[in-house]
């Protein structure tokens, strides 16, 4: 997908705008929303019935500790220290969810959920990525926006598989 089709295919519905004070902070934000993700999928393969949904989640909450590593780098090495203030000005997606808080949650609700995350973090690190003028930062952060799109694409993967194994 080129990178147009790709964002509107991805973009959440749910947007708002969001003033950001400094450029930690907006990483700091990204960098909670990856570590909410772990926990949100770990909590899934840990109440998830099927074993095959259990390992599908932990991957993902693995390759979310990757994420948070990686934006963390971008933090710790200063890659965007001297950004405009343009990047601090986002229409950042919503990440909000209600995750039930007894009984099992359904395979379906589980994946519909997971994709809602990664299209949110897709669209918040495509935004970063093309507001930041370092090259380094925009090459990792496009790497993660890409990295999520996959996920959702894996997720939807996953969801056919599961239903037609139940089927």
């Amino acid at each position: 997908l080129n990178k147009n089709k790709m964002q509107e295919k991805y973009m959440t519905k749910k947007m708002n705008r969001r003033k950001f004070q400094s450029i930690n902070e907006l990483l700091d934000f990204a960098i909670n929303k990856e570590s909410e993700s772990i926990k949100i999928y770990n909590k899934i393969a840990a109440r998830a019935e099927d074993n095959a949904i259990k390992v599908i989640f932990k991957r993902f909450a693995r390759e979310e500790f990757d994420h948070m590593r990686r934006l963390t780098e971008i933090k710790e090495k200063n890659y965007m220290e001297n950004e405009s203030s343009t990047l601090l000005d986002l229409d950042v997606p919503s990440f909000s969810f209600k995750l039930k808080r007894k009984g099992n949650l359904s395979v379906k609700d589980a994946l519909k959920l997971a994709v809602r995350r990664e299209k949110a973090a897709f669209q918040l690190y495509s935004q970063m990525a093309e507001a930041t003028e370092n090259p380094t930062a925009k090459k990792l952060l496009t790497d993660l926006a890409r990295d999520e799109a996959q996920h959702e694409m894996k997720i939807s993967v996953e969801n056919d598989t599961y239903l037609r194994n139940v089927a």
